[in-house]
């Protein structure tokens, strides 16, 4: 062959070789793009679920991916977090996280290749319950001015943190239930209450479940109730005719007929049906010794269920309620039935049961006629 057209035949090989490689795609030599459409999802108790994808345009060029992960601005121990390749380009990627204690996380993603990293992808979830359903909230005691009602709580301080609130409140009156969901304050405030008198409770929960009712609180609406070292409420759910008793340490008896002791007095004596009557020792003249509190069903053939409110230095933060039940069936002005026993000096409340004579003296059934005549 002679020269030149050799070398023309070496100008087209090479030509054609170019050619060919220009037409066949090679691996890319550069940093792969940043990760996009990153999510974070919290579901459960402590998990979170961060998912992205690979590019947004062109091909996947990522060898494995790594997640950085700050907690309240500090670096996650174990961070950055070599996942890998959680998924596939076509659909996507996914990692989990379990049993995160509480706070404020940002995530950056980063794909990486041979030739290095992208420019982070950044996503950001909060954790805001501690492991397990709520403890029980602290209520305390609810209160009444005129028709508007308070009621206030103190947020449990075991379990996981608390996201929402349940008032229940029972009209005694009626047994009717109200349900009210209150979400995530401490205090509630209702108007437009018509009078009555209700048995209130309130519950805690989160995304893992609720807390235990705490125990009942009575709440007296349109009438005012005296209070002092130590008060003592009845109210019940039928019209018959209750009546609330004390003897003093030093025998005195008050009710209905002898309403001023020698410490305690008794404010408020109903004659109506459902109550309240109100006993309460006044503020600094508390007996050495036990105070016995008993009810009578003075009248009325109706099955009765009393709810007997033992409130000792109330209004304080030393305040020990407690609440009482007694069921009666018709009246009998003889019979007391025994509730508790209560030394305000040294704080103890024990209940007791079984009866009393009511010890009522000779002229109390005129006392009462007259009461209910009026």
């Amino acid at each position: 062959m002679r020269p030149r057209a050799a070398r023309r035949l070496l100008l087209m090989s090479l030509t054609l070789v170019a050619a060919l490689s220009a037409a066949i795609p090679v691996a890319a030599q550069f940093p792969p793009p940043s990760p996009w459409n990153q999510a974070s999802t919290v579901f459960g108790v402590n998990n979170v679920r961060i998912s992205w994808w690979c590019t947004q345009l062109g091909n996947c060029t990522t060898d494995y991916f790594l997640v950085e992960v700050t907690r309240n601005g500090n670096p996650y121990p174990g961070s950055p977090f070599n996942v890998g390749f959680p998924g596939s380009a076509s659909s996507g990627f996914e990692v989990t996280g379990s049993g995160l204690p509480e706070g404020i996380y940002n995530v950056h993603i980063v794909a990486v290749n041979a030739y290095g990293q992208s420019r982070s992808a950044n996503t950001m979830f909060v954790i805001s319950t501690a492991a397990g359903p709520p403890g029980m909230p602290t209520l305390y005691q609810p209160t009444a001015s005129g028709s508007t009602v308070t009621i206030s709580w103190a947020p449990p301080t075991t379990g996981g943190a608390a996201t929402d609130y349940d008032i229940e409140a029972i009209v005694q009156a009626t047994g009717q239930v109200y349900n009210v969901p209150v979400g995530n304050q401490t205090s509630a405030v209702f108007g437009g209450i018509a009078p009555g008198n209700f048995l209130v409770r309130i519950r805690a929960r989160n995304a893992a479940g609720v807390s235990e009712w705490t125990p009942q609180r009575l709440l007296v609406v349109g009438v005012v109730l005296g209070s002092g070292a130590l008060q003592v409420t009845l109210t019940w759910n039928t019209t018959a005719d209750m009546d609330l008793h004390v003897r003093e340490p030093n025998g005195t008896h008050v009710y209905f007929a002898n309403k001023i002791g020698t410490s305690a007095t008794l404010d408020v004596d109903d004659t109506n049906g459902y109550g309240p009557e109100n006993i309460y020792v006044r503020e600094g003249q508390a007996l050495a010794g036990v105070y016995r509190f008993y009810i009578v069903h003075y009248s009325g053939s109706v099955a009765t269920t009393s709810t007997i409110t033992v409130r000792l230095r109330p209004g304080t933060a030393q305040e020990v309620a407690v609440l009482y039940t007694r069921t009666s069936t018709s009246g009998n002005p003889s019979v007391g039935f025994l509730v508790v026993d209560v030394n305000v000096n040294t704080g103890s409340i024990t209940e007791v049961t079984g009866t009393i004579a009511a010890d009522e003296l000779p002229g109390d059934l005129r006392v009462k006629a007259a009461a209910l005549a009026r």
